[in-house]
């Protein structure tokens, strides 16, 4: 009767596999008709990052009215985390940068020593103040709204239906290979770990929409800073692993990121289970695997007790459906395998271009 209730709160992980196929060649046709318009490089690299965005978010809308899912539910941004654990969302931004970034500036120097090169060039105005504060607010709250409702939203809804586990890391490789960079590579598959996990243990995408908005200003001010001499070089080349090669400092910066980032992963994590102990009562301990009791606790806090009830049932139910119907089996396999070589082959592609 009420049209609202019969919408889904999640897509099945082969339609959010095709939604984010469709959502990436759905960009790359954009770039192409953008390129052939006469405006400038300036104007073509802005209207394309800009655009990508609308189009992603555009893809995820339209593919939910089609399959009569409710993309605000998919997001679980009506169910907030405590407002007090939202500046440890911010620290962990911190930590991922400190962490992840010398990481990727040292995978980008052995790899020009292979020849490979790569360097994105979103022409941002670093000499324009007020301009630089419109590039600033475009790249680090659009790209994390669009990309998180896709991979931490759509993709990942599905795929934690499988197991939370699993979830967490194809979206992970799914975003790396997205962005089609070799050299930053590692550091995405990395910092998307750390957003698949908070957007499972959270139970929508707030904590990663954070999280990546931080990441991408931290980014953003430490080159801007840099630019016009207002840091340390020294400071500056730790954050770009410029200096690998003749210290050890920076393997010390990088434990002690990783450390204090597992600290507060764990901090967040106690303080989350503490809140869903309130709502649903104690974990159920079980002697299973131990891979099989992180998805269990990770199942645990992504669901409400009513989503865990409807979430084994549909599991049975596609398991029946799937046994007896080899298309549909075949579907829900090849689609999110399809999805993942297809941004492989982008990469690959990106490499012969670069070594070019």
């Amino acid at each position: 009767m009420n049209e609202k209730r019969e919408k889904k709160n999640y897509f099945d992980f082969p339609t959010g596999a095709l939604v984010a196929l469709v959502a990436f060649v759905a960009m790359i046709v954009f770039q192409a008709i953008v390129v052939l318009l006469p405006i400038s490089d300036t104007a073509t690299t802005w209207i394309c990052v800009l655009g990508n965005q609308v189009v992603i978010v555009a893809t995820c809308i339209v593919a939910a009215k089609q399959k009569k899912v409710d993309i605000i539910a998919v997001t679980g941004v009506k169910r907030p985390p405590k407002a007090y654990i939202f500046p440890f969302f911010i620290l962990i931004a911190a930590a991922c940068v400190a962490a992840f970034g010398p990481l990727a500036g040292m995978i980008a120097h052995l790899l020009s020593r292979v020849g490979y090169t790569y360097q994105a060039n979103y022409a941002i105005p670093w000499d324009n103040a007020g301009l630089f504060t419109l590039a600033f607010l475009a790249l680090v709250i659009l790209p994390p709204i669009g990309e998180e409702t896709l991979f931490r939203g759509v993709l990942l809804s599905g795929a934690k239906r499988k197991a939370p586990l699993f979830a967490i890391i194809y979206t992970a490789i799914s975003f790396a290979l997205f962005h089609g960079n070799l050299n930053q590579l590692v550091h995405q598959f990395l910092l998307a770990l750390v957003m698949g996990y908070l957007a499972v243990v959270t139970g929508g995408i707030l904590a990663s929409v954070v999280v990546h908005a931080m990441n991408n200003g931290l980014a953003l001010l430490l080159e801007y800073f840099h630019y016009h001499g207002m840091i340390d070089n020294k400071f500056y080349g730790y954050f770009e692993g410029d200096y690998f090669f003749v210290s050890w400092e920076i393997l010390v910066g990088i434990i002690a990121s990783m450390m204090l980032l597992i600290g507060l992963l764990v901090l967040v994590t106690y303080l989350l289970r503490r809140e869903k102990e309130k709502e649903a009562g104690e974990f159920p301990e079980s002697d299973d695997t131990f891979l099989r009791e992180i998805n269990a606790f990770l199942a645990y806090m992504s669901y409400t007790p009513k989503e865990n009830e409807e979430r084994q049932t549909e599991q049975a139910e596609e398991s029946a459906r799937a046994a007896q119907d080899s298309m549909y089996a075949t579907y829900r396999i090849v689609l999110p395998i399809l999805y993942v070589l297809v941004l492989a082959l982008v990469v690959i592609l990106g490499v012969f271009v670069g070594n070019g």
